[in-house]
């Protein structure tokens, strides 16, 4: 059934990529988009660049605005925040960084920042 209500067309334009690796803990990094404006979407993903947990290099986990297991480990709020503004695109990842399900043994395992590389994409 095609959808008869108003449409948008979201992003048609990207702006520069922030990427780091390794994945930098309790520090804000930015990057600047290039877009002129406040980006309509936002999407984040961090790509394996050292096997861990049964994934392998080039495996990517796409990102939520806080990712924890149910209020974190040990009563903390872990994870990242990302967002922009006109001008930038930045994250902020706490100390425990980023909890995730393990392939190999889909148990809950804290990721290591140094095995992974963080891409944060722009759109209008």
């Amino acid at each position: 059934m095609p959808f008869h209500g108003a449409t948008a067309q979201i992003g048609t334009q990207q702006g520069v990529d922030l990427n780091d690796n390794p994945v930098s803990v309790n520090s804000k990094r930015t990057q600047a988009h290039g877009l002129g404006a406040v980006p309509n979407m936002l999407v984040a993903h961090l790509q394996c660049v050292t096997a861990q947990y049964g994934y392998v290099s080039g495996d990517q986990i796409y990102l939520f605005t806080k990712s924890n297991p149910g209020g974190g480990m040990g009563g903390t709020d872990d994870g990242c925040v990302i967002g922009a503004d006109a001008t930038n695109v930045w994250y902020f990842m706490d100390s425990n960084r980023i909890y995730v399900n393990r392939l190999d043994t889909g148990a809950i395992a804290l990721l290591t920042g140094a095995n992974w590389q963080i891409f944060i994409h722009s759109y209008l």
